[in-house]
């Protein structure tokens, strides 16, 4: 935050909330005897020697566990154990350099990206209906269920194993996180995952945005960003 955001914070504070801070008698100095903060059950944070990097670390633990709504819901739908989310959650950090990309499998594996169901709800989107195959949108359904994108995502991996020579036959939930852990060598299955993230934002960006999905067009973008991931084509 620069000086300019700063003053606008404050700036955007009411007057009265002002004066009422103003005249507010400080707090007893005994509620800070502790010189550390429970953060839960098994994890104390020294305030003494605690940076923003300790709070953020300990929030990324907190939420990149198995027992969450987002990936217990995934668990009625898939096959994967604890053990399998940690190693997902794990990935996420390295699965590609683009920010705004990294943040997509975050939001999927938690359940939380929007879908025309969701808009619809809102009362953003007149309908809920898939705009492919008329069904019923959700997460499920834009990822796993609509036949279009079945066959779409066939096509995809099908033009990856020709071009890199290789023989990828990855489960659903391999097509959803990722192969985590496989007998293929490391260059190619970054490479991969790279391609399977990039996929699964292709198609619900282009449903946000009323397009069809087209193979031709979705290589090219990904051989575009294999040049920014420095993957060789």
């Amino acid at each position: 935050m620069n000086f300019l955001q700063f003053y606008q914070v404050i700036s955007a504070i009411p007057k009265y909330l002002v004066i009422k801070a103003r005249n507010t008698e400080p707090l007893e100095n005994e509620l800070y005897t502790k010189n550390f903060v429970q953060l839960d059950d098994s994890t104390q944070l020294p305030l003494d020697n605690a940076k923003t990097r300790d709070f953020y670390g300990w929030l990324n633990r907190k939420i990149r566990k198995a027992h969450q709504t987002g990936p217990m819901n995934w668990n009625c739908k898939t096959r994967l154990d604890e053990s399998a989310w940690k190693k997902i959650f794990t990935s996420l950090k390295s699965i590609c350099k683009e920010t705004k990309l990294k943040e997509f499998p975050f939001k999927l594996s938690h359940r939380i990206v929007v879908t025309k169901k969701k808009l619809h709800r809102y009362g953003i989107k007149a309908d809920d209906e898939c705009l492919y195959c008329g069904e019923k949108e959700s997460i499920d359904h834009t990822f796993l269920n609509c036949r279009f994108v079945r066959i779409f995502v066939t096509n995809v991996i099908d033009w990856f194993n020709a071009v890199n020579n290789s023989e990828f036959a990855p489960t659903i939930e391999q097509k959803l996180f990722g192969i985590t852990s496989d007998p293929y060598e490391k260059g190619i299955l970054k490479k991969f995952n790279c391609t399977i993230l990039l996929m699964k934002y292709y198609i619900h960006t282009s449903k946000m945005h009323n397009q069809a999905i087209h193979h031709s067009v979705f290589v090219n973008k990904v051989l575009s960003k294999y040049r920014i991931e420095s993957f060789s084509q």
